[in-house]
């Protein structure tokens, strides 16, 4: 949810400043009950600890009066995918530091603005425009302060009450997107398996510092349906990485999965939490930016 530097050195920041952290909580809770450390496994580019929060029960969206019939135009994309274009928007959503996970429901799907990370980097701004679950954009104006970090992630996400991942027959997902020609910043799935214990992103674009994984370790590759993925990893983080660009198409996300287990990244005997498809956004230079989401379901069985 959910959404890094070019080197590891990002990494090793993240890491020593958890570890000081634990030390220092450590020291001040001595003789007092344990609690659970702070989660640095998720997106562990963004140099901070963040627990991934998900959908709220009871979501406190700031919205504009909905229009009764928001217009869309519609093109086709790769592998025949219906391009939607939101041009009258049904809700604005205003992401924020306070109420990070701002948003929508509608068709049986979350749109979040999802500004996880906005409390450490004041002035970061973000509206989402949405007509529906698979037709919205975000325009983002978030300034990287040299750490490559991530701001924010734009979604649509559909919640899970937990079922194996084994017990499916099939998990497929069509998406589209519009994505601007600068900043930094990757279009991508994020999948949250046993609660929020792993996350598998599947990457299907990149640009700038934000480029194919940067600073996430390599540990294999694959081809699944006919693309090609790069496989990073570094703790319960997971990350399949498309070299070449998709903007539209139809995924077997049970596939990737299953691959993942396979090689021992997720265990064999996971749960499903949580799908989403949106965009990380590290940097827009200080300029409102346009990213766009044209189609996006969840199909399962």
């Amino acid at each position: 949810m959910q959404l890094p530097p070019t080197t590891t050195r990002g990494l090793t920041l993240c890491a020593v400043l958890c570890a000081v952290a634990a030390v220092l909580g450590a020291l001040a809770l001595v003789g007092a009950p344990a609690t659970a450390a702070p989660d640095c496994r998720a997106h562990p580019n963004a140099h901070v600890c963040r627990t991934p929060t998900p959908t709220p029960t009871t979501p406190t969206p700031t919205l504009t009066t909905p229009s009764p019939s928001p217009t869309t135009t519609t093109t086709t994309g790769g592998g025949g995918i219906p391009v939607n274009h939101c041009t009258n928007p049904a809700y604005t959503i205003v992401g924020s530091a306070s109420n990070p996970q701002n948003g929508v429901t509608l068709g049986g799907y979350y749109v979040s603005a999802d500004t996880w990370n906005f409390a450490n980097y004041p002035g970061s701004q973000e509206t989402m425009s949405i007509c529906n679950y698979d037709n919205w954009y975000a325009t983002v104006n978030v300034r990287d302060t040299g750490d490559g970090a991530v701001k924010t992630y734009p979604n649509a996400h559909k919640d899970y009450s937990g079922p194996t991942v084994s017990s499916f027959s099939a998990i497929t997902s069509v998406f589209a997107h519009t994505a601007p020609s600068t900043g930094a910043w990757d279009y991508a799935y994020d999948i949250w398996l046993n609660g929020l214990n792993y996350e598998l992103m599947v990457w299907t674009q990149s640009a700038g510092r934000q480029a194919h994984v940067p600073g996430i370790p390599i540990v294999g590759s694959t081809v699944l349906g006919g693309i090609s993925y790069t496989i990073h990893r570094t703790g319960s983080y997971i990350a399949y990485d498309m070299p070449s660009t998709l903007t539209s198409g139809n995924l077997d996300l049970l596939a990737i999965i299953r691959d993942a287990m396979s090689r021992g990244l997720v265990p064999s005997n996971a749960t499903l939490t949580q799908l989403d498809y949106g965009v990380e956004v590290c940097d827009t230079g200080g300029v409102g930016t346009r990213f766009e989401v044209n189609n996006f379901s969840i199909t399962s069985r």
